[in-house]
């Protein structure tokens, strides 16, 4: 079974990183991420060619929710 869930933030159940909408998938501080993305950056290192998207992709998701400088 699938759940939904909703209220999370503008973009309800879409993944931070890809944009894609997700059920039943992972919810950390607030923000929601399909396993496809958690996996890939849980296991990035900085040398890979992928790093810098997923890292902007995450600032950039940090610097308009939050007030980082």
């Amino acid at each position: 079974m699938d759940l939904l869930i909703k209220g999370i933030d503008k973009n309800e159940n879409k993944c931070k990183v890809c944009g894609n909408e997700i059920y039943s998938d992972i919810i950390i501080e607030k923000s929601l991420l399909c396993q496809y993305c958690n996996n890939k950056i849980s296991n990035i290192s900085v040398e890979d060619f992928e790093y810098d998207y997923y890292k902007e992709k995450v600032k950039c998701w940090l610097l308009s929710n939050y007030n980082i400088k």
